[in-house]
């Protein structure tokens, strides 16, 4: 599992490539700074989902939670 350094370093590398779509497992997700995270989410391009780990390690956050939170409309 990447340390959250490397992490970031993907996320950031896949959207300056262009990605139209960045999958990432929970516990990846986890481990990027929280502002990254939630920054990546809320971004229109590119799509970024959280999947489920094929092993079921870890639990996808709560998106509702955290798009909320992002737009100000739940701390």
């Amino acid at each position: 599992m990447p340390d959250p350094e490397d992490a970031l370093a993907a996320l950031r590398r896949a959207e300056a490539d262009g990605a139209e779509l960045i999958l990432m497992s929970a516990p990846v997700a986890a481990r990027l700074p929280v502002e990254e995270l939630e920054q990546a989410l809320a971004q229109e391009s590119p799509l970024v989902a959280i999947v489920t780990d094929v092993f079921g390690r870890g639990t996808p956050p709560a998106l509702a939670h955290v798009v909320r939170s992002a737009l100000g409309i739940e701390s």
